[in-house]
């Protein structure tokens, strides 16, 4: 049978990941940044894949695929696009849970593409060149998946977004997720983007919970 799989490579764009632990909020931070609801919160079901949001402006409905990693003669990876698709909302979403609800043996990475037509953000030239990333928990009890999934798309980051619930934010755990990506990814430190979320749950005033945050990490040897 004659290899397809040119035709199927999936064109690189560079990757904006969302990082941090386990129910801290990076699903529902991209839903609200992008202007859908295709990432799953629900409390008891955490993401268990790599999700590629990608935006095509002329999409008339949003379609999702499984994507192969393979290695090149760079020693990087580049990503096959399967053949099996599901197109629009509904599907997509029954799809993305039936993911996240079924059991994986964290050897295996899971990758997919959804390509959508993002209206929320006007950069369009942003937008067509940076794939937005929904990625697991880095605290998941067992796996470490900073070291499962990274190695395959380090060399597409330039920027990081990593999300803090800020009602734990001076936790070790908290802590370790920057240890966990200095050490896995090779981005300047200038390029990571430290969003506090679940602020509004905070006791006190926003200006205290800044400053706090500032204390615990800007002046720590961490970062």
């Amino acid at each position: 049978m004659e290899d397809d799989s040119e035709s199927r490579l999936i064109k690189k764009r560079l990757v904006m990941p969302t990082i941090g632990n386990i129910s801290v909020g990076k699903s529902c931070f991209l839903n609200s940044l992008l202007g859908f609801e295709f990432c799953q919160v629900q409390n008891d079901i955490t993401t268990k894949f790599v999700l590629f949001i990608r935006n095509i402006d002329n999409l008339k409905e949003p379609i999702l695929y499984k994507l192969e990693p393979k290695k090149n003669e760079n020693n990087s990876y580049d990503f096959i696009k399967n053949k099996e698709i599901f197109k629009g909302e509904e599907k997509i979403k029954e799809k993305i849970k039936e993911i996240n609800s079924s059991e994986n043996n964290n050897e295996n990475p899971i990758f997919y593409m959804l390509e959508v037509k993002i209206v929320s953000i006007e950069n369009k030239e942003f937008l067509n060149n940076v794939d937005f990333l929904d990625i697991p928990g880095l605290n998941e009890s067992g796996v470490n998946y900073i070291e499962l999934y990274f190695k395959y798309i380090k060399d597409m980051i330039k920027y990081c977004l990593i999300i803090f619930n800020v009602e734990n934010y001076n936790s070790r755990d908290t802590l370790d997720v920057i240890e966990k990506v200095k050490k896995n990814i090779n981005v300047p430190m200038k390029n990571f983007l430290l969003i506090l979320n679940k602020i509004d749950k905070v006791d006190g005033t926003i200006k205290e919970t800044i400053r706090d945050f500032k204390k615990v990490f800007l002046n720590s040897e961490d970062f």
